[in-house]
């Protein structure tokens, strides 16, 4: 039998976490003539420049264990697989030694940046920056930030902290009938509520460099930036009001990574006390984006003298990723024959020919003619593909997880992966590695509308609920 000493002498030492390093970069990604902006079903040809637009990076390694990853939020709509690959490949070619699947670039969903693709849109003539042409700018600009940020890493210490600040509200509404809506009247006589809840948590990570002075924040809140989603000029929308607020409390050198957490069925958009909403934006002298951007200032100007007491440099920092094949869903011959039946009732109705593509009723037109032939092309190729590709991400910052998905995920996701997490804290953020679309509840489902229909999903529920358990098994693989 061994001795008591021979068992000591022979048992592995614990790991010890190594030497957190941190680097930070931002570059603009604001073009520099007129473009098509990203969303809605109508051509938005931009006008001005509101406020810059702009990629964030933050490179976070554990030395000497190796361990590292540089997380890029975008002020986009979404970031498609082709940014993706293009963004990783330029790295790795002036980086060589550095693995580009690291890099995870993820987008705060505001409506009012370019696109990357024609697809909804027809090519709108040569004063207007083509897609293509702000598909390169953006893939290099982003690169470039990607290179800085690891170039610039150093010792570093880091520290967390959780705050409230009213953003998102849940925009689909019920109805007495079982139906919901998104962006639905409040004031309908069968009007039954919100048909999900909504969440004022703000989970925020401070970093500070070797003299104890904030380098950086990461802030993490479930609502897209949306204010200003039909305006006509390029924007960060709230974003921008809360990093100005943000540096005019705690510096003008302070970097901020705003990272939207799930919230495909949530929105900064008034839908329920919005007469009296309007008043005390007048009273105030305070339109709704400077209202949250100073709520999230305030949260994080609070945060901040707690978190100065708390600074950590030797946490561990892991990083794990992963490409889950989800069940795809599936549309129905109903829904197929629908789409057939709207697709030819469009393509009968000639009373917009003439008018020019910017025409928001001819280029909706022209939208709903390539949503429906999209859906009926899905239907007849489902079969050969009934599974998705989705890849996520999984970060260990001491006792904070960070954990990342493709979709416009559903707030209860989130709230799932975050309450069964190992993690004291757990940061969700959405849209990150691509962009596939919305993932609703069962519940969202049952109440319809768009946004929850078989026409507007690529995974359903079931394929949901297998990611928040797969998510939380990489989660798991990082806190052993």
């Amino acid at each position: 039998m061994r001795s008591v000493r021979q068992t000591i002498r022979n048992r592995k030492p614990a790991a010890k976490p190594g030497q957190l390093r941190v680097g930070w970069s931002s570059r603009s990604i604001t073009p520099d003539r007129p473009v098509s902006l990203m969303g809605q079903f109508y051509v938005r040809i931009s006008q001005a420049v509101n406020d810059p637009i702009t990629v964030t990076a933050l490179a976070i390694e554990d030395h000497p264990k190796g361990d590292r990853a540089v997380i890029v939020s975008c002020d986009h709509g979404l970031i498609p697989d082709s940014v993706m690959q293009c963004v990783r490949a330029k790295v790795a070619a002036t980086l060589p030694s550095f693995d580009p699947a690291v890099i995870i670039l993820c987008a705060i969903h505001t409506h009012n940046a370019p696109v990357f693709d024609d697809f909804w849109y027809p090519k709108l003539g040569p004063e207007v920056m083509a897609p293509s042409d702000y598909h390169e700018f953006f893939c290099e600009q982003a690169a470039q930030a990607v290179v800085e940020a690891w170039q610039r890493r150093a010792p570093a210490g880091v520290s967390t902290a959780f705050g409230h600040a009213v953003v998102g509200r849940n925009r689909r509404l019920a109805y007495l009938d079982g139906s919901s809506q998104m962006y639905g009247q409040s004031n309908r006589d069968d009007f039954a509520g919100w048909e999900g809840g909504s969440d004022s948590g703000v989970d925020m990570v401070f970093t500070w460099n070797r003299r104890r002075k904030l380098t950086g924040v990461v802030v993490n809140l479930p609502c897209p930036s949306q204010v200003s989603e039909h305006k006509y000029f390029v924007s960060a929308d709230f974003w921008h009001e809360a990093r100005t607020e943000i540096r005019k409390r705690l510096g003008a050198g302070v970097f901020v990574l705003p990272l939207c957490s799930a919230a495909g069925d949530q929105s900064p958009h008034i839908l329920v006390h919005h007469r009296i909403e309007k008043a005390m934006q007048t009273r105030t002298g305070m339109e709704l984006r400077q209202q949250i951007g100073a709520r999230i200032a305030a949260a994080v100007a609070e945060a901040y003298g707690t978190a100065r007491k708390d600074i950590q440099t030797t946490v561990p920092f892991r990083h794990a990723r992963a490409v889950l094949r989800l069940p795809r869903q599936m549309i129905s011959m109903a829904a197929c024959l629908a789409a057939r039946r709207a697709y030819r009732k469009l393509a009968a109705d000639h009373s917009l020919e003439g008018r020019p593509v910017t025409d928001r009723a001819a280029s909706t037109h022209f939208a709903r003619l390539k949503y429906h032939k999209s859906v009926i092309n899905r239907y007849k190729r489902q079969r050969a593909k009934m599974t998705e590709p989705v890849e996520v991400h999984a970060c260990r910052i001491g006792d904070v997880a960070l954990a990342t998905n493709p979709f416009e995920l559903f707030l209860d996701y989130g709230l799932r992966i975050k309450e069964r997490s190992p993690a004291q804290q757990t940061l969700v953020v959405q849209l990150a590695c691509g962009g596939k679309g919305y993932l609703p509840t069962q519940r969202a489902v049952d109440g319809g509308s768009y946004g929850a229909s078989a026409q507007d999903l690529v995974i359903g529920p079931a394929g949901g609920q297998e990611m928040v358990n797969r998510t939380l098994k990489l989660i798991a693989r990082i806190w052993k």
